[in-house]
């Protein structure tokens, strides 16, 4: 469990049932999230990647949400290559 530090809930998890200052992981959308990583180190564009996800784990994420993921694991986000 994660401790709960913004009114955004991240990619990945969901507010625990028992109580909501802490955050649970969400597996299924966690291993999506590191094969999307994958994804951008063989180079693929960002927004295609942003697509899968969604369709993988049926949870929306906004294109800018997904750029700031990257960035913040040290993933070079940037759709140009």
């Amino acid at each position: 469990f994660k401790k709960k530090k913004a009114r955004v809930i991240p990619f990945g998890y969901k507010i625990y049932y028992g109580d909501t200052t802490y955050l649970e992981p969400i597996e299924l959308e966690l291993k999506a999230l590191e094969k999307a990583f994958q994804y951008r180190k063989q180079n693929y564009p960002l927004r295609s990647i942003r697509e899968w996800l969604v369709k993988t784990t049926g949870r929306n994420i906004s294109f800018v949400g997904l750029h700031k993921i990257f960035k913040k694991h040290g993933i070079r986000p940037n759709t140009t290559t």
